[in-house]
């Protein structure tokens, strides 16, 4: 109750608020706990904006779409990383994915990936302590729907579910060079 009506967004300005208040209140214990230099904070999202409710589900400014979709406006998000004396404060313009946090937190830990699987994933403290400027990715890839409910977790006739197409998938390409414009 405390957050209900302090914003001009509505419901969706309220939750930012509190949202921003709680951030605030662990990154404060986490001063006060003298700890704030072996603690790093990551804050991200899964998904763009809901479009489907308008302003009051949030803005993807420039981009195309939202939640559920494979334009950019569905899956460009945000990532907020916090270590004070180790991450300088800046913009970082180069890709990143939620999927690179995993094997980022595992190399800091000295913890090496499992060896049974791939990973999608990359570590990604040289981009973020700028020892390297360019993204560990080549291509980031997204996808959105499948062909079976159980996987996905949902009834079968969600929309998600669609049996004839194995969903939408959109490339992103991060370093591949150009081939030379033909003379």
């Amino acid at each position: 109750p405390k957050f209900c009506g302090v914003s001009r967004r509505g419901l969706f300005g309220d939750v930012v608020a509190e949202l921003d208040w709680l951030v605030g209140e662990v990154l404060g214990a986490v001063e006060s706990a003298g700890v704030s230099d072996e603690t790093i904070v990551w804050f991200t999202s899964d998904n763009g904006p809901w479009t489907s409710h308008a302003l009051r589900g949030g803005s993807a400014g420039p981009f195309r779409d939202g939640k559920g979709s494979v334009w950019e406006g569905g899956v460009r998000e945000p990532g907020l990383v916090y270590w004070p004396g180790t991450i300088l404060p800046r913009i970082e313009s180069e890709p990143a994915a939620t999927y690179d946090i995993f094997p980022t937190i595992l190399k800091l830990a000295g913890v090496p990936l499992p060896a049974d699987r791939e990973f999608d994933g990359r570590d990604i403290m040289p981009l973020l302590l700028e020892t390297d400027k360019t993204s560990p990715h080549d291509c980031i890839f997204y996808w959105k729907g499948c062909t079976d409910s159980s996987y996905c977790g949902v009834p079968d006739e969600s929309p998600l579910v669609n049996k004839q197409n194995p969903g939408l998938w959109a490339v992103r390409y991060v370093n591949v060079p150009l081939p030379p414009k033909p003379e």
